[in-house]
């Protein structure tokens, strides 16, 4: 048994030394991860520099981790009482979480090498090229309260928005109501381009088919079009208190909950949808309630553009959307269609639209049409940010 014990303390000591000596190595690369200090050894623009750095924080973090690991695994097969062990578990698991979060922020850190993207744009920024971000969607936008959300999720949110978007030249924004709400988390107003709306490129041609426009006298069938599920929207549970529409829904998700006024039409590919809708007017509402846009989904279309919006004005259908939403300003500049602040208004708006008013907002529609078909909007706010 001797042997054999000194033989395991021989092993046992070499592998400690061994990984004291891959922990010191790791620590010398992951030294580097600074920005300042990494151009103080090396002449800044230096390539092998660069890897070095970006390279030597994955080892740097993980091999902390994987130390703690090992602590936990020594602790919890070791003599320590019980008291003592879990006492000491607790530290090594907490410690390596933390461990873990601090590596996950330097790689993407202003402030540091490994951080690949955002130096990557700073990089493109001193050699004279203008970066512009095009806001698709922002969670910081869409939660108010983001204290209500997971860690990690508010994590992710910080690291991948917060602290990127304040990386580019130009931001270009969905609206005016966006604008001045990043204007408000300390983005520089000069460097924040509305859009306007999203463009809706596709080569289908309202004006070469009528077949969204047949009538039927009433003029009152309204489409909803796009994630159907009970879930996401909440206020399709109460379509059948809306009195005097018709609603033909589009897209993943739906459950027939029974409503007379509701009729499912089925779900296509972006491209297809297009030119499958069928109806007078085109819906833009979210959230909870029929009565109001309420909740973190109807809240987010004060400062969105949604996507439906040009999907409707690009088949060439007048919409409806809430009056509230940050679009309502695009909608009664363009006169493109109508206002509610609840849906239960609607019937008696849509009633009392006239023949010719009506028409005003198709023909109107179908202008917008042209230019989303066109990426009118894109190209302009671009354009704008190259001037």
């Amino acid at each position: 048994m001797g042997p054999t014990k000194d033989k395991e303390r021989t092993l046992e000591r070499n592998a400690i030394f061994g990984m004291l000596a891959f922990f010191a190595l790791t620590l010398l690369i992951g030294t580097f991860c600074d920005e300042g200090l990494a151009h103080a050894l090396f002449s800044p623009g230096n390539v092998p520099a660069t890897f070095v750095t970006t390279l030597g924080i994955y080892p740097f973090f993980s091999a902390v981790v994987l130390f703690l690991g090992v602590v936990f695994e020594r602790v919890l097969h070791g003599g320590m009482g019980k008291v003592g062990k879990v006492v000491a578990c607790l530290v090594a698991a907490a410690l390596a979480l933390v461990v873990s979060f601090i590596g996950a922020a330097a790689l993407v850190d202003g402030d540091c090498l490994g951080g690949i993207f955002p130096n990557l744009i700073r990089n493109l920024r001193k050699r004279g090229v203008t970066v512009t971000f095009l806001i698709h969607d922002l969670e910081t936008m869409r939660y108010k309260d983001t204290s209500e959300l997971p860690l990690m999720k508010r994590l992710r949110i910080y690291l991948e928005e917060t602290r990127l978007i304040r990386t580019a030249d130009y931001i270009i924004c969905h609206n005016e109501k966006m604008k001045a709400y990043l204007v408000g988390q300390v983005l520089p107003e000069q460097s924040l381009i509305p859009l306007g709306i999203f463009d809706y490129l596709t080569a289908f041609d309202p004006e070469a088919s009528d077949v969204h426009r047949e009538r039927d006298g009433e003029r009152n069938r309204v489409i909803i079009a796009g994630n159907l599920s009970p879930e996401k929207c909440v206020y399709l549970n109460e379509l059948g208190n809306v009195d005097g529409v018709r609603f033909n829904l589009y897209g993943i998700g739906y459950q027939d909950l029974g409503q007379d006024n509701v009729t499912y039409m089925g779900s296509f590919l972006p491209d297809e949808l297009v030119g499958e809708l069928r109806g007078d007017f085109g819906l833009v509402w979210d959230g909870t309630s029929i009565e109001t846009c309420s909740g973190n989904f109807g809240n987010y279309l004060r400062l969105n553009d949604p996507h439906k919006l040009s999907l409707y004005l690009t088949a060439g259908i007048p919409v409806v959307v809430w009056s509230e939403a940050a679009v309502a300003d695009f909608v009664k500049a363009e006169h493109v269609g109508v206002t509610v602040s609840s849906l239960k208004d609607l019937g008696d708006v849509l009633a009392n639209l006239s023949d010719d008013e009506y028409s005003t907002m198709q023909q109107n529609a179908l202008r917008i049409s042209r230019w989303t078909r066109s990426g009118h909007y894109l190209t302009t706010a671009v354009t704008k940010g190259l001037q």
